[in-house]
């Protein structure tokens, strides 16, 4: 990813992953959670509890974060679940679904577009990972950015575990994270992510381009 890869980014990622690791092992991982200034006790972490859909959250002190989530709409209004999506803070929601998964894509897709989140399809088979498909350098990249200017990118599957697992840990790794710890703080964050040994095996070799 042209330009992101400079020494201060590189400063930033490592920073990053300091302060979040720090901030876990102080006991406020607390999920979903947003992280504040350890130095200033006016600026000292929020907690929120939202409505459906359940977001498992991973939040960095010094950027946006990464919610984890089964499809909107598979056990409840899927107007409301997108309002409430919104209402977190929420600013982009990457599909990992094929088409004849959703319960209904155009009112999912009218949802999106009634409150405004950006919406990114990248379809994966049950079970699959993105080095199988052309575009993911590209989305990685473009969600990257967005995560380091303070975004919050919703990540969602049909329940949230496999493929929104594998796709989480491997944003992770872009911001200083090894293989075994971004897969590590996945599944403390949502239990049950990342199924199958091919998606483990393909984290760990780090098959995604960009960031490393």
């Amino acid at each position: 990813m042209t330009g992101f890869a400079c020494e201060h980014e590189v400063r930033f990622r490592e920073f990053s992953k300091r302060r979040y690791l720090w901030w876990s092992a102080m006991g406020y991982q607390s999920e979903p959670s947003i992280f504040g200034d350890p130095i200033n006790p006016t600026r000292r972490h929020q907690m929120h509890r939202f409505p459906a859909p359940h977001l498992s959250r991973l939040d960095f002190p010094d950027a946006g974060g990464i919610a984890m989530m089964q499809c909107p709409g598979r056990a409840g209004n899927l107007v409301e679940e997108v309002a409430a999506l919104k209402a977190t803070g929420v600013d982009l929601v990457l599909s990992l679904i094929q088409d004849t998964e959703y319960p209904d894509l155009a009112a999912f897709a009218a949802a999106m577009d009634l409150h405004r989140l950006e919406w990114v399809r990248m379809p994966l088979v049950p079970g699959g990972v993105p080095g199988n498909v052309d575009e993911w350098p590209d989305i990685r990249a473009r969600l990257i950015v967005r995560i380091a200017k303070g975004g919050v990118v919703a990540i969602h599957c049909w329940g949230g575990l496999g493929r929104t697992g594998v796709v989480a840990a491997d944003l992770l790794m872009a911001f200083g994270f090894t293989a075994d710890e971004a897969i590590s703080h996945v599944r403390e964050v949502r239990p049950g992510t990342i199924e199958s040994q091919e998606q483990e095996l393909w984290i760990k070799r780090g098959n995604s381009d960009g960031v490393r």
